[in-house]
């Protein structure tokens, strides 16, 4: 009926496709359903746009792989926009401290009253990166990740993840990440709730 109506194009704010990240995310959505949705969508005649984006506080190599995996499924091109903790969302008040650490001193450079104020100058649309909320990658990684990404380099990615590895001692079998296993054994052990379920209760 939309596209009857001259509906040509839903941006969709899936923002990832990897389960955990979602779920992490409190989205109420899965891989599943986000493909599901985007090919619904293609099938009225409506083009469908996922909006997407990486560096969330537990992203790690697996769930950048989801991603790629996920726009191959889907046979599109993506740049991903960067995790950002606007003012007034739950990420600005749980990672504030982190993010006025990477802001020290800028401030005042800036001629501004704080690095608070420092911050909010430098946010933008979330196509660049400002404050890193990621606990496993910094600016730099996040900035390099993307571009492999865009240009679909899984084995540069896996060469990097060796690198990482040694970097932060990491032993074989172990996972990629630096986030406790109690807190993803946490995350993963919440039922997820819809946007719906929320509301009603």
């Amino acid at each position: 009926m939309m596209g009857e109506h001259g509906c040509t194009h839903l941006v969709y704010g899936y923002e990832h496709f990897d389960d955990r990240i979602l779920k992490t995310m409190g989205k109420g959505s899965t891989k599943k359903t986000n493909l599901r949705s985007f090919f619904w969508t293609f099938e009225a005649g409506i083009r469908p746009i996922p909006n997407q984006i990486i560096g969330f506080p537990d992203e790690d190599f697996d769930s950048l792989r989801a991603q790629m995996k996920a726009w191959d499924e889907l046979g599109i091109q993506v740049k991903p926009h960067f995790a950002t903790a606007y003012p007034g969302s739950m990420w600005f008040t749980e990672y504030r401290d982190k993010i006025l650490e990477q802001y020290k001193g800028i401030g005042k450079k800036m001629g501004l009253t704080d690095d608070l104020e420092a911050y909010i100058v430098d946010l933008g649309d979330a196509s660049r990166v400002s404050g890193v909320i990621s606990k496993n990658f910094n600016a730099i990684e996040l900035i390099g990740l993307r571009e492999m990404m865009l240009h679909r380099q899984y084995n540069k990615i896996d060469q990097y993840e060796n690198e990482w590895r040694k970097k932060h001692g990491i032993k074989e079998g172990e996972p990629s990440t630096l986030v406790q296993k109690k807190t993803l054994k946490k995350i993963m052990d919440t039922p997820i709730k819809s946007s719906a379920q929320t509301l009603v209760n």
